[in-house]
């Protein structure tokens, strides 16, 4: 019975730590509804298809494609956000980001059109983000942050 105890109590002392642990799924909370206000459930090759398509359009229509890049709120003038992705401008042009968190999980995909370029990283962990900026700034070759002010 005390191992036990002092069992569930490291277990549950996990969750206080900022270790990379993947989140387990319970049925009864793994409402898979689609919703426009809940973030992204996908993988990596999945996401990088979505930044694929905000590069081209080919598959969902230039029609659509514009109106997700031109429809937008003005956050400041560097932060925009359009239909379900956030841009930014800096000197060197616009890049189309996406950010994602969740308990235990932490994502960015940023697409730079002009370098015809983009990154998708997806951490199973909290503190995930600043790595997934770094990687970003360093494949692209661009400072900044991706997140809104």
């Amino acid at each position: 019975a005390l191992a036990f105890a002092f069992l569930s109590a490291f277990v549950v002392s996990l969750a206080f730590f900022d270790w990379p642990l993947g989140v387990p799924r319970f049925a009864l909370f793994d409402d898979r509804t689609p919703s426009a206000a809940s973030s992204f459930r996908t993988n990596a090759e999945d996401m990088a298809r979505f930044m694929i398509e905000l590069e081209d359009g080919k598959e969902i229509g230039e029609r659509l494609h514009d109106r997700m890049l031109s429809e937008r709120v003005a956050i400041d003038p560097t932060f925009s956000w359009g239909l379900g992705i956030g841009l930014r401008k800096d000197q060197a042009g616009e890049t189309l980001w996406a950010r994602g968190t969740s308990i235990g999980f932490e994502s960015l995909m940023v697409v730079d059109p002009a370098q015809n370029a983009g990154v998708v990283v997806l951490t199973n962990s909290r503190s995930g983000g600043e790595l997934a900026q770094q990687i970003v700034r360093n494949v692209l070759g661009r400072d900044g942050v991706w997140a809104l002010p």
